[in-house]
């Protein structure tokens, strides 16, 4: 079969428009996946939880942002396959080939399409907060989750449960109720196990056609002949989890222009043509411990660094703005207060414990029960939310001993003849150092003239240049009435 774009990667049904990436087009299968009540859920839950108290425009929500999480991770596997095939170069491919490019590229824009469907309210704050943590470390309603899901897709126990559980147990539950369909002509196993935190194993089929995929793209496929269906399987899914979520994946490539789009900045611009067009499918299976991973290109090195560098200053700049930090321990506040009225508590908890319940889980849902708990309370932590009354920021230090932030409370409180408590922000620079190999850089020989891959440090002094930064925040108590 003639190699090009729609007999290798199909030919979608529908497009819609998004003002970060265009035309976004998608098929009838993950439209079946789009109406479903779980996903239709992401529409009431913000991107960036409490964000828009200070930068209006950031009202997006996590529906749009795993449409383009999708329409990204689908772009980089199409660049990783079309890179080693070529455009237009006349290559005949094997029907089986076809089928099997075609259901790896299905599969991982549906896991990355489903990668945050089971999000919580607020985003990340509601499982950050300590209330919802010990909501989440519930015995009863991890065991009574886990009856009524299969215990396959995420192991046999768990000692707390996060977001990235119930997209899981969420991505599971939606596949199985459109998997009837004769549009939808894949294992739920299949599309789950590329997930974060997805314990499940892939279908006895899709070994082949992994095995078939590497060795069109390998540059010695005798060598793919030696590894058995697990190991193979292990080694590919590997990297499609880090297509979807890693040091550089679809998660991130969307949200930063996302988030930066919405909040009228700047910070979170990168240019994501020229990376992906120098995203590669890399292989070294000579060694003791092989590894099939993201090779980014030599050229691509800058845009890489780009990409690091506005993750960086979104976190410093935009997510860890200080008046924002402050309005993320008053929800904090706020999720306590609503969790010691009995009512909340046992709706909640029911939708953590029962998936049916869980699509009714929203911002909406909690932005109610605050609004009721402002009208009794207005000088509550619900009421300074729902009316927008921000902390008074005094000082804000680098941390680095947790006594230093005790020390400098204290302070602070005795100068000023007030109560001041504190909140941290973490802004994450980069993971890759010397003994990173998640990523890798693909060079060229100058004396053969091949293809070969090395450390990325081999090459960049940029990842020496920054590193995490957590910042400890302080503000005047706001002495709730409770």
């Amino acid at each position: 079969m003639l190699l090009n774009s729609s007999v290798l990667f199909g030919t979608p049904n529908y497009v819609l428009m998004d003002p970060i990436h265009g035309a976004i087009s998608f098929f009838k299968h993950e439209k079946r996946i789009l109406d479903h009540p779980l996903f239709q859920r992401l529409r009431y839950i913000k991107q960036t939880d409490i964000l828009d108290f200070v930068f209006p425009g950031t009202t997006h929500s996590r529906f749009e942002h795993c449409l383009g999480t999708m329409y990204v991770a689908g772009k980089i596997f199409r660049k990783m396959v079309t890179g080693y095939l070529g455009h237009d170069s006349g290559i005949i491919l094997k029907r089986d080939e076809v089928h099997a490019i075609q259901y790896l590229y299905a599969c991982l824009r549906m896991a990355a399409l489903l990668h945050d469907v089971g999000c919580l309210p607020f985003s990340h704050q509601f499982e950050d907060s300590t209330a919802g943590k010990k909501i989440l470390k519930n015995k009863e309603i991890i065991k009574k989750l886990m009856s009524e899901m299969s215990t396959e897709c995420l192991g046999q126990s768990l000692e707390h449960l996060t977001h990235e559980h119930y997209s899981v147990l969420c991505a599971c539950r939606i596949c199985e109720d459109v998997k009837d369909s004769s549009d939808f002509p894949f294992e739920v196993e299949d599309i789950v196990g590329m997930m974060e935190e997805a314990k499940c194993i892939p279908s006895e089929s899709i070994a082949l056609k992994v095995k078939s995929t590497i060795k069109l793209m390998s540059t010695v496929p005798a060598l793919v002949e030696g590894y058995g269906q697990e190991e193979i399987i292990k080694i590919l899914y590997s990297l499609f989890k880090d297509i979807i979520s890693g040091e550089v994946d679809a998660d991130k490539m969307d949200y930063l222009l996302r988030d930066s789009y919405y909040s009228g900045s700047e910070y979170g611009s990168y240019n994501i043509h020229h990376l992906i067009q120098n995203m590669f499918l890399g292989f070294d299976l000579i060694s003791s411990n092989p590894w099939v991973g993201i090779a980014i290109g030599h050229k691509g090195l800058g845009a890489f660094e780009d990409f690091v560098y506005s993750r960086f200053r979104m976190y410093l700049q935009i997510y860890n703005h200080k008046t924002v930090v402050g309005f993320k321990w008053l929800i904090h506040e706020a999720i306590y207060e609503i969790l010691q009225k009995t009512h909340y508590l046992s709706h909640i908890e029911s939708a953590l414990s029962d998936i049916n319940v869980f699509k009714n889980f929203t911002d909406t849902y909690l932005w109610e029960a605050f609004r009721q708990l402002a009208i009794e309370k207005p000088n509550s932590a619900c009421g300074r939310i729902v009316y927008r009354q921000r902390l008074p920021h005094i000082k804000a230090i680098k941390t680095q001993r947790d006594h230093d932030v005790d020390r400098e409370k204290r302070k602070l409180a005795n100068e000023r003849n007030i109560r001041v408590i504190s909140h941290h922000s973490s802004s994450k620079f980069s993971e890759i150092n010397p003994n990173f190999d998640k990523i890798r850089l693909l060079t060229k020989n100058p004396d053969t003239g091949k293809r070969e891959i090395d450390s990325i440090q081999n090459h960049s002094e940029f990842f020496h240049k920054f590193q995490n930064v957590l910042m400890t925040h302080f503000y005047e108590d706001p002495q709730f009435e409770r």
